[in-house]
Order: structure tokens, then sequence, then C-alpha cells
């Protein structure tokens, strides 16, 4: 399956290698306008196109870490974060698209949560409400793909 824009607005599509979408049965190939405007000129015509592509699976290790607090209760509340960051957007995870090497600081994304978890954690280690156990986790890999998250 061949797809290709013909608006006048630019879609600007880009191949993501952390998209976790459900593989299609069929191959599907998006061309550009430059492309379409090449080989399908005329419609009529019959095309044979050979595609070879190289896609590989990039392994990663991550750390996570985690607490418990053992209340002795029935049931466990878990609460997570990531305290991983955008780095200098390398990996293609980053909103802004200027090519610039940058440093993208993590205050937002996720230093505030993962703060918030460990406030969490000190708060209810010493709160009297213990009707639950809680389980603190700290994810490092999100920013790449949800790994280990």
């Amino acid at each position: 399956m061949i797809f290709y824009n013909t608006s006048s607005i630019d879609d600007k599509l880009i191949f993501d290698p952390k998209d976790k979408s459900e593989k299609l049965p069929v191959p599907v190939l998006y061309v550009s306008k430059e492309a379409a405007r090449k080989y399908f000129s005329d419609r009529s015509a019959t095309l044979n196109i050979k595609l070879r592509t190289g896609i590989s699976e990039k392994n990663r290790q991550g750390h996570n870490v985690i607490g418990y607090i053992d209340n002795r209760a029935v049931t466990t509340v878990i609460l997570g974060a990531h305290y991983d960051h955008l780095g200098y957007g390398e990996d293609g995870n980053s909103m802004i698209r200027t090519g610039e090497k940058n440093i993208h600081n993590g205050a937002d994304d996720n230093a505030s949560g993962t703060a918030a978890l460990i406030e969490l954690a000190r708060k209810l280690k010493s709160s009297k409400a213990t009707n639950n156990n809680y389980l603190f986790i700290a994810f490092s890999g999100e920013e790449l793909g949800l790994f280990g998250s």
C-alpha cells in the first residue's frame, strides 16, 4: 500500500522507531510529494517497485529504583514516576525539531514527578494511615519509549 499527501499543507511525517502500534499484514510505504510527482504522474502506468529497509532493534539498559512501605495491609498502592529526561533530545523524543543540540532540562518531564514521589514516600512513611502498603517505583527508561515503565 502506497500513501502520499496531495494537500498543499506539508504533514512532515517521520518514522518513529518507538511506535508501539500493531503491525500491519501488508507493506505500507509513505512517499514524499517529490517522489509522488516523479513516479506517479501517469496514474495509468504500471510500476514495479523494489524497496529495501534498514530497521534494526536497539538494546537499551535501564535501572529502576524501588521502595516499599510494609504496613502489613491486604492491599498495596503502587506509585511511580520516571527520573530520566530528554537529555539533548538525540533520540528524537523532543518536541523541538530545530536540529540544534540543546539540553532539555527535566523539571516538568519529569523531575517534578520524581520529587513528588519521594515526598509522598517520606510523608506516608511517617503517616498514621496504615490501611495500605505502598510500592514506589522510579523508572529510568520512559523517554526512550516507555522501556522499563
